[in-house]
This record gives C-alpha cells, sequence and structure tokens, in this order.
C-alpha cells in the first residue's frame, strides 16, 4: 500500500508510531534510539505484520540501541551547531563563508537521517560506519526532496510548540511512514542491501 492510502486509510498506526517515538524521546538523549524504533514500526505496518509496539520493539532495539543512541546524539550536536552557526551570522549581519561552508555540511548530514534510520533498522548488520555513509550518499543523491521535507519538518516543529504539542500525536508517525516509503523507492534504484531488519 502506498505512503499516501497508508496515511489516510490506517489512522491508528501512525499514531501508534508517534506515541512510540514521542515517549521514548522523551529523555532526548535517546532521540535516536526513539527514531529507530518509530522507523521500524512504520516498517512493520507498511509490510501488513501484525505487530505489537512496546512489545516487539525491542526486537530492533537490541541490535540497533547503540549505534542509533550514537546517531540520535550525533544529530542533537550537528543540529545545535547549524543552530549556532546561523545565530551568529544572523547577529553579524553578514554572511560568513567559512560558517555558511560549515552549515551546508552540516545541513547535509541532517538530512542524511531521513535515509540513515531505514538502512539501520532494515541492515542490522552494518557497522555504524556504513550506515552513515550510506545515509550521506542517499542523502546527496535526493537532495532537492530531503530539503522539502526539511522544510516541512522545521514548520511543523513551530506549529507543534504553538498548539500546545498537540501535532506531535501525528507527525512523527506520518513522517515515519515517509521514511520507509521513500528508502522503498531507492532500494532498486541504489542496489541498496537490505537483511537483519525483517524479524517482528
Amino acid at each position: 500500500m502506498g505512503w499516501g492510502r497508508k496515511v489516510f486509510r490506517e489512522p491508528h498506526q501512525w499514531l501508534a508510531v508517534s506515541l512510540m517515538f514521542t515517549l521514548l524521546a522523551l529523555p532526548v538523549v535517546t532521540f535516536g534510539a526513539a527514531a529507530a524504533s518509530a522507523v521500524w514500526l512504520a516498517r512493520q505496518y507498511s509490510l501488513e505484520y501484525r505487530v505489537r509496539p512496546f512489545r516487539e520493539v525491542k526486537h530492533i532495539m537490541r541490535p540497533c540501541f547503540r549505534k542509533s543512541l550514537v546517531m540520535g546524539l550525533l544529530d542533537i550536536c550537528f543540529a545545535g551547531a547549524l543552530a549556532a552557526m546561523v545565530f551568529h551570522m544572523v547577529a553579524n549581519g553578514a554572511l560568513m563563508w567559512g560558517y555558511a561552508f560549515f552549515a551546508v555540511l552540516d545541513l547535509l548530514f541532517l538530512l542524511s537521517g531521513y535515509y540513515r534510520y531505514p538502512v539501520l533498522v532494515c541492515n542490522t548488520n552494518l557497522s555504524l560506519w556504513d550506515v552513515l555513509v550510506t545515509g550521506l550518499m542517499l542523502a546527496a543523491n535526493n537532495l532537492g526532496l530531503l530539503l522539502m521535507l526539511f522544510s516541512v519538518n522545521a514548520l511543523a516543529a513551530i506549529i507543534s510548540v504553538w498548539s500546545g504539542f498537540g501535532i506531535l500525536l501525528v507527525y512523527p508517525g506520518v513522517t515515519a511512514f515517509l521514511v520507509i516509503y521513500l528508502y522503498q523507492c531507492n532500494l532498486e534504484k541504489y542496489r541498496l542491501p537490505e537483511s537483519g531488519g525483517n524479524g517482528k
């Protein structure tokens, strides 16, 4: 079933994904583990598996926990660095080419997260380095699409604050299904491996 049909016809599934992500990400430092869990659950649903989310998530967390935790911490650090560089340039009212260059690299790494997490949960045997490299390669080849998705992410974050965080019950699940859909579209195009993340 396509991404759009899945989202609109089975809202209870993306609500479950959103709830899992929100609860697991509450300590903040566990953002990576929460993202990996959400992507794993969205993948199980997209494959039409029957799962009990909070009981069966341990199957993906065992082989992926440390790697997802490190990736999440890297994402938090890179996001903080990007915000600091942008703030510094805005405060000085000038475009600093050194900061701008590193900001672009920083943004590319953050965009690769849309592929890194599905690569991780679908290939639990890969090393962290291989996951990072594969994610960056896919991000570089789909930069325009990911920039659009990143912009929607930023807008959703702002709306979530204004709406009392109500959107957190919707957006993570919908995004997780979209991320899985994008990854599946690239499997054959880039001849990506897929193993180790199929078990329930």
